[in-house]
């Protein structure tokens, strides 16, 4: 009875641990991924807006000249300040640049990171969902596995979003850059640059599975058909 009752104990307590270390990798994972989007966004907030900070920026130095003029102003000059216009220059945009290409080597590492990690759940998640499923088909008991087949859902719901949301996020600078109108820059250099960053916003930063597949909503509606495929087959074996 004691050996009983302390093998119990020993499963129940293997199964708490594992369900909580499922629950806090699914945290961190997600976190990774939506602390990246959000940089991400804030960078193709700044790319929109540069020309408007720059400006700001100008008249904070218009600002600061008349309260402390290197040179005997007129009274003329000092009444009527000139507002200089927002000249995006290449050192303007630099950090910006350095700033993208930091976001995409963090990217790079999540993706070797979590790769493996991402492929063997897509992978088990296929196979529990059709079982799940079939024993909700055929067993009478059908309550004891609905919670699970919901659960093993929303996992790969939320996975599928958080990929999806950081594809999205990657997109955004590229349609930042043109909403500022970049075309109409005059320094060749910052247009070029801006092109170059436009075109690699462009390539998706979505994380992938075995470098193949791209782990956003689309690939969501993949795991059911192949979950479904696998479950009409067992429905014809057995």
């Amino acid at each position: 009875m004691a050996v009983h009752l302390m093998t119990v104990f020993w499963m129940n307590l293997a199964h708490i641990t594992y369900q909580i270390s499922n629950v806090v990798i699914e945290i961190f994972q997600y976190g990774l991924m939506t602390i990246l989007s959000m940089e991400f966004r804030i960078l193709a907030y700044k790319f929109e807006n540069l020309k408007s900070l720059i400006e700001e920026k100008n008249e904070i130095e218009v600002k600061i000249k008349q309260v402390f003029p290197s040179e005997p102003s007129t009274s003329n000059n000092i009444n009527q300040p000139k507002k200089r216009s927002a000249l995006i220059r290449l050192q303007d945009i630099k950090p910006l640049v350095d700033k993208h290409n930091e976001l995409f080597e963090f990217r790079n590492l999540l993706q070797d990171i979590l790769s493996l990690s991402l492929h063997l759940r897509f992978i088990l998640s296929s196979f529990q969902l059709c079982f799940l499923a079939f024993q909700i088909t055929k067993s009478k008991e059908k309550y004891l596995f609905v919670a699970e087949m919901v659960k093993n859902l929303l996992n790969i719901f939320f996975q599928c979003y958080f990929g999806q949301m950081l594809k999205d996020s990657g997109h955004s600078i590229a349609k930042a850059i043109e909403r500022m109108e970049w075309e109409n820059i005059k320094d060749l250099k910052v247009r070029r640059s801006l092109l170059m960053i436009i075109r690699r916003s462009q390539k998706s930063i979505a994380l992938r599975i075995i470098n193949t597949y791209e782990i956003t909503v689309e690939q969501f509606t993949t795991i059911l058909a192949s979950a479904y495929s696998y479950y009409t087959l067992c429905l014809e074996v057995f």
